[in-house]
């Protein structure tokens, strides 16, 4: 009984301990400043840093389940406060009440979006800018063309498809906004 008492209070005290150094890593990730920059293209369009924003997939997320006509992005949808607090914090981006732009001048966007199988990880995440054009609001129509794109095949085809955009959108979604929708397009 000792013995089990003993390990208990161990496993206790290393779980306390590895809360306060998670805790201290994000407190330090905050304090540190900026670690991600925005990639620019020649137009001025802001892509995510890939190596703080690789981009992620759910694996359970497949091209069948995406498609489902019952499927919509709320029910995967899975992003707190703090991990925005943390994502605005990796991008040196300062906003809100008092600061010189307001939060929502920003989505908290997923790199490869959740209707393309991404995943809610951190390393999925970047605080994508309205402006300059194009900007969140393009790349969400970029989004829901690539959706349709690859539920319009079937089978293996839509599973080859999805891999497709989610390599596309994670390396470069304005080329796939160009490729996906030239009625809407907003040059710069």
């Amino acid at each position: 009984m000792r013995k089990t008492l003993n390990l208990f209070g161990v496993v206790a005290v290393l779980f306390l301990f590895c809360e306060i150094q998670s805790s201290l890593r994000l407190h330090s990730t905050f304090a540190a400043g900026p670690i991600a920059t925005y990639r620019k293209l020649p137009n001025g369009v802001l892509l995510p840093d890939k190596s703080v924003t690789p981009g992620d997939v759910d694996p359970s997320l497949t091209a069948d389940k995406l498609c489902d006509p019952k499927f919509h992005t709320g029910t995967v949808r899975a992003v707190t406060e703090a991990m925005k607090k943390q994502v605005f914090a990796e991008y040196g981006v300062v906003c809100g009440k008092g600061k010189s732009r307001p939060c929502s001048e920003f989505e908290i966007d997923h790199d490869i979006s959740l209707e393309l199988g991404g995943s809610n990880s951190i390393k999925n995440l970047w605080p994508q800018p309205a402006e300059p054009r194009p900007g969140f609001h393009e790349k969400d129509d970029a989004e829901g063309a690539a959706h349709r794109f690859v539920c319009s095949g079937s089978g293996s085809q839509r599973t080859a498809r999805l891999h497709e955009m989610q390599s596309e959108i994670a390396e470069n979604w304005y080329d796939l906004y160009v490729r996906l929708v030239p009625a809407k397009r907003v040059s710069k």
